[in-house]
């Protein structure tokens, strides 16, 4: 199964398996597909030293850290109770706001936390706000002591009302400005340009996203007109002849605007 994403190896794993693979080879597979996915994709070309310590809930499958070790060479060691080291850094980083005066020392008393009644209430969806959010996340609710607390969704927007925090997301909105360094602010400037210039299409996906500046400055130096796909066409979308995760979909998208608006090359 190679590197690729687990949420879209279930036709391969069909595939495999009408072809007569056994079971115990597809499970070996998808294991040392998530190692690879790790390796290759999160890891990439940095270092790492002889032995490695492996977290998270994952590590309970005792296969994945084998297969993480026969892959990389290198010696992986498993806590005890790996899917509970989250906790172990949420004390980390209070330790570290303490000491940054971040947060103001209190006393707890460990039997009161342990035998605290936390009562689980129904969850709500959220409705985006006035930023228009459609993620429409699933929010719990969970009471202590008289108080409820939400908890979840994919932002800190319930953090940010539970503190009285006042934040214009529109101005931390990290996406919209490097879409607008990437295609407008070191874009070059076409207007010196003769009207029957060449016309070069430059598809909005992967790579291109991070270097759209360089190809965009290199081939209008050649005489060149770069022009970027403006909307994910639905009829490239359509052409995908295998499910493909989201960025590479929307590849198809980008590709099919271009063809609409029939560059030169």
């Amino acid at each position: 199964f190679n590197d690729q994403c687990a949420a879209f190896i279930s036709s391969d794993i069909k595939n495999t398996y009408y072809e007569g693979i056994s079971k115990e080879d597809i499970v070996a597979g998808l294991v040392y597909s998530i190692c690879m996915n790790y390796i290759n994709r999160v890891k990439g070309a940095r270092p790492v030293g002889r032995k490695v310590f492996m977290q998270g809930g994952v590590c309970y499958n005792h296969a994945v850290p084998l297969a993480m070790a026969a892959l990389s060479g290198k010696h992986i060691i498993v806590p005890p109770e790996p899917g509970l080291m989250g906790a172990y850094g949420v004390a980390l980083e209070v330790k570290s706001r303490l000491d940054q005066g971040l947060l103001a020392e209190k006393a707890f008393d460990l039997e009161t936390l342990a035998n605290r009644e936390v009562e689980y209430r129904k969850p709500f969806t959220c409705a985006g706000g006035r930023e228009k959010c459609d993620l429409a996340c699933s929010v719990s609710r969970i009471r202590i002591e008289n108080k409820t607390y939400p908890f979840g969704g994919a932002c800190n927007k319930y953090y940010n009302i539970r503190q009285k925090l006042r934040v214009d997301a529109d101005q931390h909105d990290l996406v919209v400005k490097r879409q607008e360094l990437v295609y407008d602010q070191f874009a070059p400037d076409l207007d010196d340009l003769p009207a029957d210039a060449p016309v070069i299409g430059l598809t909005r996906s992967f790579l291109m996203n991070t270097y759209y500046p360089l190809f965009a400055h290199f081939f209008k130096e050649l005489g060149f007109r770069p022009i970027a796909a403006d909307a994910v066409d639905e009829q490239g979308l359509d052409r995908c002849a295998a499910p493909f995760c989201y960025p590479c979909e929307i590849a198809h998208g980008f590709f099919h605007n271009l063809l609409d608006r029939n560059p030169d090359y």
